[in-house]
């Protein structure tokens, strides 16, 4: 297969994740041809090939796909192969027109068409596209944050970052230094602890900590969990009551939330400050969510791996400067980074000198569907953020390739909301916009 396709597709999505395919789902729904591209061969794999302890944190009601929810018997938390399976089958029953093993080379903006042309390698074979609508869908989380260590060319341990941790079984009975303090690197450290390897994290910066109970009662309960489902709100409304908080004041609703989680495990924080790790609860003690939103990193959801911290099991060293072989440092096996990934959309792909100058194109972190200019998107987000933004498709303007004509079978309307919704999932009285309805309305299709 060569040439351009001139015709053919509308949509190209640089991405097949869960948000190039959550969003693919979409517009195939609304009648608008899209391929997506993937350097992976199969739906999943970017999933599959993370370290071998990998869970999803959040809870199973959050992370539902649109049009095609978990089964009832699904788990709370899913294991990292299961969701790999689950997408692959989504990619396959939804009918994505999806390239594995693709590779976007380069892409530019022709301003007087209103199209692009978009470079890729598919299996070794160069095609060109042509859209009027570019989006990326590379996720928050897409490319490793390798950091610059003098003496790592010399180090004599096993070096890897965090994406390419291969399991712990190798390193019973060894030395292993784990650079970074958030999830994944909590999960790797709990990880090679259970099988006999002697531990220690280097912290860079504080973290937040949010112990999943707590996070799933007094964060999610009101909306995303079993609790919430019985009274009536399922995924579909949840994501209507979330999206109805402006960004600007959400914080304000998150605050009260992060101050009783301080007062519920004030015994488990005293003790990893005890133990030397850095705390935060964020710039305004908003916690969690609001520093994903704002930065995308900097927080650990403890299922486990914060005892052993507190417990003093593994080490957890403040880092100054890293060296990678000093006499005066502990000595190590190996050595693991976990040190995140970087955001910026223009170390991701080539782009055309005029595109890369436009404002917004290496801004920020906002885990939504972002308008970067014409013709260019940016889609990301895990669970409800990214399922919620998939639906904002039919606001794009007339003359765009997202024709807003272009709808799905009608859906039912939106009713009232149960006076228990309006109590909010932070466990505070409601917002005054919110209104309460009498009883627990029919579902709502979105």
């Amino acid at each position: 297969m060569s040439g351009p396709f001139d015709t053919v597709h509308d949509v190209v999505i640089i991405g097949g994740g869960q948000g190039g395919i959550i969003l693919a789902a979409r517009l195939r729904r609304l009648g608008v041809p899209t391929i997506v591209v993937e350097k992976n061969p199969r739906p999943g794999d970017s999933w599959r090939n993370r370290y071998k302890s990998m869970c999803l944190h959040d809870p199973v009601w959050y992370d539902h796909l649109p049009y095609r929810p978990f089964p009832h018997d699904w788990p709370v938390f899913a294991p990292k192969d299961k969701v790999g399976d689950w997408r692959e089958m989504y990619t396959k029953v939804k009918e994505i027109n999806y390239w594995g093993s693709t590779t976007a080379k380069k892409a530019s903006y022709d301003e007087a068409k209103g199209e692009w042309t978009v470079v890729v390698d598919r299996n070794g074979e160069e095609v060109t596209l042509r859209p009027k609508q570019l989006v990326f869908a590379l996720g928050v989380s897409g490319y490793p944050n390798v950091p610059k260590i003098p003496g790592a060319e010399t180090f004599e341990g096993d070096q890897h970052h965090s994406s390419k941790h291969p399991g712990p079984e190798k390193y019973a009975g060894k030395k292993a230094v784990v650079l970074g303090s958030n999830n994944s690197a909590h999960d790797i450290c709990a990880a090679l602890w259970e099988h006999g390897a002697d531990v220690t994290m280097i912290q860079r910066s504080s973290t937040h900590i949010a112990p999943s109970n707590s996070l799933m009662e007094l964060a999610l309960g009101g909306l995303y969990s079993e609790e919430a489902v019985k009274n009536g709100i399922d995924h579909h409304k949840a994501d209507l009551i979330f999206a109805s908080v402006p960004y600007k004041i959400m914080h304000t609703f998150h605050i009260p939330v992060y101050e009783e989680m301080k007062k519920r495990d004030a015994d488990l924080y005293s003790r990893l400050e005890k133990a030397g790790f850095l705390l935060d609860f964020g710039d305004d003690g908003s916690g969690l969510f609001m520093k994903y939103l704002r930065r995308g990193s900097g927080y650990y959801i403890d299922v486990g791996a914060s005892e052993l911290v507190a417990n003093g099991q593994h080490q957890a060293q403040e880092r100054r400067e890293h060296r990678a072989h000093q006499p005066e440092e502990r000595d190590a096996d190996r050595r693991h980074r976990a040190a995140g990934r970087p955001h910026r959309l223009r170390h991701r792909l080539r782009l055309d000198e005029p595109l890369a100058g436009r404002p917004g194109v290496a801004r920020g972190r906002r885990p939504r569907r972002q308008g970067l200019g014409p013709g260019l998107q940016h889609h990301q987000g895990p669970g409800a953020v990214g399922r919620r933004a998939a639906q904002h498709v039919e606001a794009d303007q007339p003359e765009a390739a997202l024709d807003p004509r272009r709808q799905p079978a009608p859906e039912p309307p939106l009713l009232a909301v149960p006076v228990a919704a309006t109590e909010g999932a932070l466990r505070r009285p409601g917002h005054a916009g919110l209104r309460a309805g009498g009883g627990a309305p029919p579902a709502v299709i979105v």
